[in-house]
């Protein structure tokens, strides 16, 4: 994090901050980690170890033990409290719900005092969220468990419970227990196991509605709802959805259903996770699978590439992992990296790996990473190798159906040619005529010279479909699409 921002890990491995000076705190836990950066103070926190609080330099300031672990996953909110100011408040749904104010000492992160409903004192809460001037509280405990009820605080005071017109509801006609709330737009969506409710503030004294607006929704997880804002995203166990706060959600996954299908692991959803790349207008769905290794020893994620202005215009991209993804995230340096800087003083040139243009090393330049067991990975657009290594890069067509008319029903087409719009440094053509189950070359190691331009391929296959494969696999190589993919074909060749 850089200033006063919020970066959120759904679950991760190691973590490295920066602030006044770097500030490190590595562990082999497995976590959950929420940064957050109060000036110059910085705080991490892990699901199954602690929470630390560190002020710009390597000292950990404190400790808060937790006894949560990679299913107990962390939501958290920040607000501005008429008292306090600026507070970071924080809950895994097994621990107390925490407070932050951005000091130094371990004191800072402490119960909050007057946590009561009823006379009875709230110990735990599952999901948290600030809106209309309250902080609220969904599927929470205190003397008894209250899976389907919500609550929230007194008007701009965030941690009073138990004055003003602070209340609590619980939602009858809830299906199963609340698993996420988060805003959208000026209600509260409140997320359950298979419905969705929404709250709206109305003052007077009764201050808050609540409504259900959508059954069926078969959530896969707490983490797996993404806020676009207009819109959310989230996972269910059939299909990824699109709810706009109306009584009905609307499928954008289908084009991924089948093999999204065969991928979730209905009894480790919360283990899946949505994360929200504003700045590039792309969501990332982490879907967790049994046994980890989904193909190939890999691990999928599915990418979603969206525009506010066509709501309907999904484009879906498969991403395959070595390491599983418990975390993703932004990370960003206060200062950039130069060829004096202090912290590589002592790292030899040719030790150095990267270019000293990429984004890793830049002031400002927000970065997205992974989180592993116990590592953090820093995926940098700006660089096309992993520390000299190539990164392997592909992008793939649909298939395309010949339009042979009933004249020629026992015969299939013949494919004669592809034309592609390219630009970059070399590709590789494949084409596949049986649905991608092999592929044939179709250019090898093309070399891709000036501005986007048309390139045409001749190949001489039959087959009712065809597929188109573009693959880069050069060190520093890169390539990118225009406009155009034409595919040429005539009647023609036995079946």
């Amino acid at each position: 994090p850089t200033g006063d921002e919020t970066s959120e890990y759904p679950v991760g491995g190691s973590f490295l901050m920066s602030g006044a000076t770097e500030v490190s705190h590595n562990t082999t836990h497995p976590i959950t980690v929420t940064a957050y950066n109060s000036g110059s103070n910085l705080m991490t926190v892990t699901t199954s170890f602690d929470f630390t609080n560190a002020a710009g330099t390597p000292v950990v300031q404190g400790m808060v033990p937790l006894t949560g672990d990679e299913d107990d996953t962390f939501d958290w909110a920040v607000g501005t409290d008429a008292v306090d100011g600026t507070v970071l408040f924080l809950t895994n749904g097994k621990d107390k719900v925490r407070r932050f104010k951005g000091g130094v000492a371990v004191t800072d992160l402490v119960d909050i005092p007057t946590f009561t409903l009823g006379g009875n004192v709230v110990t735990r809460a599952k999901t948290v969220a600030v809106y209309s001037g309250s902080l609220v509280l969904g599927n929470y405990t205190d003397n008894a468990l209250r899976p389907k009820n919500v609550a929230w605080s007194d008007s701009n005071d965030l941690d009073d419970f138990a004055n003003g017109n602070a209340g609590s509801n619980l939602l009858t006609d809830s299906r199963g227990d609340i698993q996420y709330i988060t805003n959208l737009a000026d209600r509260l969506a409140i997320y359950s196991s298979d419905s969705i409710a929404v709250q709206t503030f109305i003052g007077g004294v009764g201050i808050f509605s609540f409504e259900k607006v959508v059954d069926d929704t078969r959530l896969l997880g707490p983490r797996t709802v993404a806020n676009l804002g207009p819109y959310h995203m989230f996972a269910s166990e059939e299909n990824i959805y699109l709810f706009d706060g109306t009584r009905q959600i609307r499928a954008a996954g289908d084009k991924i259903s089948r093999r999204y299908r065969e991928q979730v692991d209905r009894g480790n959803g919360t283990k899946s996770f949505a994360y929200h790349d504003k700045a590039r207008h792309l969501v990332y769905f982490c879907i967790y699978k049994s046994g980890h290794a989904v193909e190939n020893k890999q691990h999928i994620i599915w990418r979603l590439e969206y525009d506010f202005y066509n709501s309907g215009g999904f484009n879906w991209t498969r991403e395959a992992y070595t390491v599983r993804p418990r975390s993703m995230g932004l990370f960003s340096r206060p200062d950039t990296v130069r060829w004096n800087t202090a912290s590589i003083d002592n790292v030899d040139w040719d030790d150095y790996g990267g270019s000293w243009a990429e984004g890793a090393r830049r002031a400002g330049y927000p970065l997205r990473t992974t989180g592993g067991a116990t590592e953090v990975y820093m995926h940098d657009d700006t660089s096309y190798t992993d520390d000299g290594t190539a990164v392997t890069s592909h992008w793939e067509s649909k298939d395309f159906s010949s339009q042979v008319t009933k004249d020629y029903t026992s015969i299939i087409s013949r494919w004669e040619e592809i034309e592609i719009e390219l630009k970059g440094t070399q590709v590789d053509v494949t084409y596949s005529v049986d649905k991608g189950q092999s592929y044939h070359t179709a250019a090898s190691a093309q070399t891709l010279t000036g501005p986007m331009r048309l390139y045409r391929f001749p190949i001489d296959k039959s087959g009712r479909t065809l597929r188109v494969r573009i693959e880069n696999n050069e060190a520093n190589g890169t390539f990118k699409m225009g406009g155009i993919l034409r595919v040429w074909y005539r009647p023609g060749g036995a079946y």
